[in-house]
């Protein structure tokens, strides 16, 4: 289970709308207002499209398109934290 620490600090990274079409993983969970591990899960059950960046499978290089970001939370009706950035 997430810390609230490290989810305060994942809500804290989503200042604005990300100037590229893909996000990180923690970009989208402090989007989401949810823990890394939630978003790290729906990557792995295959609910939420990514792709893997740079050498290795490191998750530090998990990146995942912003539209896919929003029809997965469309689809699991999570409401973003940060409400500049729901429309």
């Amino acid at each position: 289970m997430e810390t609230t620490e490290s989810t305060e600090s994942a809500v804290a990274e989503v200042s604005a709308p990300p100037s590229t079409p893909y996000v990180t993983v923690r970009w989208i969970a402090g989007y989401l207002a949810v823990g890394l591990s939630t978003i790290y899960d729906a990557v792995e059950a295959g609910d939420l499209p990514a792709i893997r960046v740079g050498r290795g499978t490191s998750k530090a290089g998990i990146r995942v398109l912003l539209s896919d970001v929003r029809a997965y939370e469309k689809n699991r009706q999570i409401k973003p934290k940060v409400a500049a950035l729901a429309a």
